[in-house]
C-alpha cells in the first residue's frame, strides 16, 4: 500500500478528500506549495505510521487538529504558509519531533508550556503569528534546538532565566514584539550562539558583557528598545567583528569605536 505522497509544487487546488485517512501506511505527506484550501482533515491524526507531513504554502484554514498529538513517530511537521487560526494544540507536545514549523498563519493566543517535552527538537518556527502571553521557561528543556524563530507576534515578559538549557542553539530571533526587562546574563551562558536579534522590543538595563564574549557571535541587533548605560571597550577586541546594531536605545558615550553607526541615543547619565 501507498507509503509516501509526494504532490508539492504543482497547481492543484480545492479540498483534500477525507477519505486521504483510508491510506492507513503512509509514511510521508508532502503537499507544499499548490492552492489546497479547506481545514485540515482530522483523519491525519489516525495515520499512526506517519513520520513527515508537509502542507506548508497552501490556503489552509481552520485550527490545527489536536489529533496530530496521537503521531507518535511523527519527526518533521510544517503547516507553515498557510491561514491557519485559533491556539496552537498543547497535545502537540506529545510529538517526539525534531522539527516544528508553524510560521506565518494567523495563530494566537499562548505558547503552550507542553512544547517543553519535545526534547529532540532542533527547529522552533513560530514566527509572524498573532501569539500573545509570555514564553514559557518550559522551553529551556529544549537542549539540543539549534534555532527558535519567535519573531512578529505580540509576546510579552522577559526572556525566560531558563534559556541557559538552549546549550545548543546558534539563532535567536524576537524581533518586534513587546518583550520586557534586562537581557538575562545566562543568554552570554550560550557559547554556540552566532545570531541574536532582540530588536524592536522593550528591553532595559545594559547589555550582559558575557553576550559580547562569545566567540562565535556574528551577529548581534538589539536596536530600538530601552537599552541604557556603556557598552563594553571589549567588545572591539574580539578576533572575529560583529554585526551589531544599536540605535533608538539610550546608551551613552564612550561608544566602542568598532561600532561605525551609533544612531540616535537618548543618553539620560
Amino acid at each position: 500500500s501507498l507509503k509516501k505522497l509526494a504532490l508539492n509544487s504543482n497547481t492543484f487546488a480545492g479540498h483534500i478528500p477525507l477519505d486521504i485517512e483510508k491510506l492507513k501506511n503512509l509514511k510521508w505527506i508532502y503537499l507544499a506549495s499548490n492552492d489546497f484550501t479547506g481545514v485540515i482533515p482530522v483523519g491525519f491524526g489516525n495515520m499512526i505510521e506517519m513520520t513527515y507531513f508537509n502542507i506548508s504554502n497552501n490556503q489552509f484554514e481552520g485550527t490545527i487538529p489536536s489529533q496530530f498529538g496521537r503521531l507518535s513517530k511523527l519527526q518533521y511537521l510544517n503547516l507553515s504558509q498557510n491561514k491557519l487560526t485559533g491556539e496552537i494544540p498543547s497535545e502537540l507536545g506529545n510529538l517526539n519531533i525534531y522539527r516544528l514549523n508553524l510560521e506565518f498563519n494567523q495563530l494566537s493566543g499562548k505558547i503552550p508550556t507542553e512544547l517543553g517535552n519535545l526534547i529532540n527538537l532542533v527547529n522552533l518556527d513560530l514566527e509572524s503569528n498573532e501569539l500573545s502571553g509570555h514564553i514559557p521557561s518550559s522551553l529551556g528543556s529544549l537542549s539540543k534546538v539549534l534555532e527558535i524563530d519567535l519573531h512578529n507576534n505580540q509576546l510579552s515578559g522577559i526572556l525566560p532565566i531558563t534559556l541557559n538549557g538552549w546549550e545548543s542553539l546558534e539563532k535567536l530571533n524576537v524581533t518586534n514584539n513587546q518583550l520586557s526587562g534586562k537581557i538575562p546574563n545566562q543568554l552570554g551562558e550560550l557559547t554556540n550562539l552566532t545570531s541574536v536579534n532582540l530588536s524592536f522590543n522593550n528591553f532595559e538595563g545594559g547589555i550582559p558583557e558575557k553576550l559580547l564574549r562569545i566567540e562565535k557571535l556574528e551577529s548581534l541587533l538589539i536596536h530600538v528598545n530601552n537599552l541604557s548605560g556603556t557598552i563594553s571597550p571589549y567588545f572591539c577586541e574580539r578576533n572575529n567583528a560583529i554585526k551589531i546594531l544599536i540605535y533608538g536605545n539610550s546608551f551613552c558615550p564612550p561608544y566602542p569605536h568598532c561600532i561605525k553607526f551609533i544612531g540616535k541615543q537618548t543618553c539620560e547619565d
